[in-house]
């Protein structure tokens, strides 16, 4: 029995990250592997995880996305080398042969695995760009090799971006693949509840998007593709689903649908938890993002017989056969977004057809494909890889730790300093300051 240590830095449930962890420990052959999983606070994870009889703790990870903003990202750092030993601990007491770090800006597992010489995989689901907040603070890329044995990318668009940094040898490609049972249109397909509860009618094309609210997701193009669609249909409707983990993106967003004349034709529906019961219900799904390391959402709307319009972003690439089982658009491109949607509008042969082609391609993502070359994997780690303590990564997760408390001493100083100078410019401008220095200056001449 291989006990095996998760760390995942997010304690809710509406990532793809989240939901492909949950799907992979409820069908993992516990004959052979048992699961013990860290994250950052209670939370819905928590719940779901302990219903398939996981034992989890919590521990003070970073919780946030730290690549979204530097201050998140000395957060991360400054508490390195003591959430490193909390780590350590966990894998002593549950004698833990493994640790799978399900998070790219988590670094503690590997610090952790390392400081206890154990293997240590990193699950990587982001496309490594040098524009990342983290790579401000610190050259983190140069320090990955050293931090972990295996790395197990969910595209090879996520291979790519790592290579200059990882050798090729170190580097797996698994695709995440999702339940398909759990998107079975059959079961699903005469559900209405999702055009009564937004009072449509059946012959209003519902098209879709699902994400949390970021930059990255591209939602602004998605608006703007919207608004030149509904110029020459108005038999439509746009969703967008997701937690607004951005807030100030979101009131952006919703102020400039406000400013298009969008209003009740683009609608944010928010979080939710019935994605298998809605993406059976729309007619087209889009994918609008400016980067993804690989599409939980696109296997899901095709699972559901959807066709799926995506940008070329990394991931998307190696899912949408372009005019098959669905189409790919360029980035930041709404009048290409909108034209290939229009074209499935317009054509409900094609969208039969493209449905058809997406449910045969679905075949290959799913689930029990993905656990096989996981837990193959796990083995083939634990069977022939000799591991030894480092003491190098011990020096090197208190540089970081170092790092991260000066760089929040930094910041906290920089901040102090702007209010001192927004202060001085405040009192210059005050009219009794004025009034005193005048009176000053006629005393004087007296």
């Amino acid at each position: 029995m291989l006990n095996i240590l998760y760390i995942n830095g997010n304690s809710e449930v509406f990532g793809g990250g989240e939901q492909l962890l949950i799907t992979l420990l409820k069908n993992l052959d516990r004959d052979k592997f048992r699961p013990v999983l860290i994250i950052p606070a209670d939370g819905p994870l928590r719940t779901a995880t302990e219903e398939l009889d996981v034992k989890v703790y919590i521990s003070p990870l970073s919780s946030s996305y730290p690549w979204l903003s530097k201050i998140n990202c000395y957060r991360l750092l400054s508490g390195l080398k003591e959430r490193v030993s909390l780590i350590a601990k966990i894998i002593e007491i549950e004698d833990i042969g493994l640790v799978h770090s399900c998070w790219t800006f988590v670094p503690d597992g590997g610090f952790a695995a390392k400081e206890r010489g154990i293997p240590h995989l990193w699950h990587i689901q982001n496309r490594f760009l040098l524009d990342h907040q983290i790579f401000e603070c610190l050259p983190y890329h140069n320090f990955m090799d050293e931090m972990t044995d295996k790395i197990m990318a969910v595209s090879n668009a996520v291979k790519s971006t790592l290579l200059p940094y990882i050798p090729e040898e170190k580097i797996e490609v698994i695709h995440c693949g999702i339940d398909l049972n759990k998107f079975k249109v059959t079961s699903l397909q005469k559900n209405d509840s999702l055009r009564k509860e937004l009072n449509v009618s059946k012959n209003t094309i519902l098209v879709c998007s699902v994400g949390r609210i970021d930059k990255e997701k591209g939602f602004d193009v998605y608006i703007d593709s919207a608004s030149k669609i509904l110029k020459k249909k108005n038999n439509v409707k746009f969703l967008l689903i997701g937690p607004e983990d951005d807030k100030k993106l979101a009131k952006d967003l919703k102020r400039k649908v406000d400013s298009l004349g969008l209003a009740g034709d683009f609608i944010f529906l928010g979080s939710r938890h019935d994605i298998p019961n809605i993406l059976p219900q729309i007619d087209i799904y889009v994918l609008s993002s400016f980067t993804e390391g690989f599409s939980l959402t696109c296997l899901e709307a095709m699972a559901c017989g959807k066709p799926v319009v995506a940008t070329r972003c990394g991931g998307p690439e190696e899912i949408v056969i372009d005019g098959e089982t669905g189409f790919l658009v360029d980035t930041n491109n709404p009048d290409e977004l909108a034209n290939a949607v229009l074209e499935l509008i317009n054509d409900k042969g094609l969208r039969n057809k493209i449905s058809v082609n997406a449910l045969e391609r679905i075949r290959k993502f799913d689930i029990p494909n993905f656990v096989d070359q996981v837990q193959d994997l796990y083995l083939k780690i634990t069977s022939f890889l000799i591991n030894k303590k480092s003491t190098n990564l011990e020096l090197i997760s208190g540089i970081f730790s170092e790092i991260g408390s000066l760089g929040l001493k930094m910041m906290d100083q920089e901040e102090r300093l702007k209010h001192l100078e927004n202060f001085m410019m405040q009192f210059k401008n005050n009219i009794f300051y004025e009034g005193a220095r005048i009176i000053y200056k006629k005393l004087r001449k007296q």
